[in-house]
């Protein structure tokens, strides 16, 4: 039984982030949906909620800024008193040639997957500190483990929050907070479809290949 716990689950406006934060309320979660910019998404995110008799509320918020992420936080304690569970979940994938990197798409990137993750978790802390429970998730990448070419930064940004998890895990136990990572592959969602358009890439053919292997 979760008792209404509250959780915030980052970049949830559409995507894995979406199906988390239904998947959540529908098991008794209390919700902070959280999206930077699009206020369609966020509200059919609030829709599918309401149709699973779940209960959240919506916070517009670029999560990669220290103000914006700690108005995530402070409206959840605002409306629930506490933070008890975070999926940090907001993330950016912009395929360039390296040499094509410069300085404000790195700091883009990595700003969006780790810096959010860092931010998030710097403020919604202490509540679980203070309650001795908590749960944390970070959603890093296959590419993460594998690396991937023309996606440096990405891979870069989800290698790090895997050390980031092991390090938060370590330091966090002992108040009875859970910390773990979750590296998925290519999902069919808005940012993994276009990956395949980069790579010129078919999806009936990546399905194939994918049932193939799997």
């Amino acid at each position: 039984m979760v008792g209404g716990r509250v959780v915030v689950v980052s970049g949830s406006g559409r995507g894995i982030g979406r199906a988390i934060a239904v998947r959540l309320a529908s098991a008794g979660y209390r919700v902070v949906v959280n999206y930077k910019r699009h206020d369609e998404e966020g509200e059919e995110t609030m829709r599918l909620i309401k149709a699973v008799n779940g209960e959240a509320i919506l916070v517009k918020a670029d999560v990669a800024t220290a103000d914006g992420a700690k108005a995530v936080i402070d409206e959840a304690v605002r409306q629930w008193g506490s933070v008890d569970a975070l999926v940090n979940n907001a993330g950016l994938g912009i395929m360039r040639p390296f040499v094509d990197v410069d300085e404000g798409l790195w700091d883009k990137v990595i700003n969006t997957n780790l810096k959010s993750a860092y931010l998030l978790s710097r403020f919604a802390v202490p509540h679980m500190i203070r309650n001795r429970w908590g749960r944390i998730v970070n959603m890093s990448s296959i590419e993460g483990l594998i690396g991937a070419a023309y996606n440096v930064p990405y891979a870069t940004a989800k290698a790090a929050l895997i050390g980031f998890t092991k390090a938060l895990a370590a330091e966090l136990a002992q108040y009875g907070i859970t910390v773990n990572a979750v590296a998925p592959g290519l999902v069919r969602t808005k940012m993994g479809m276009s990956l395949l358009q980069v790579l010129n890439v078919r999806e009936e053919d990546w399905v194939r290949s994918a049932n193939t292997n799997g």
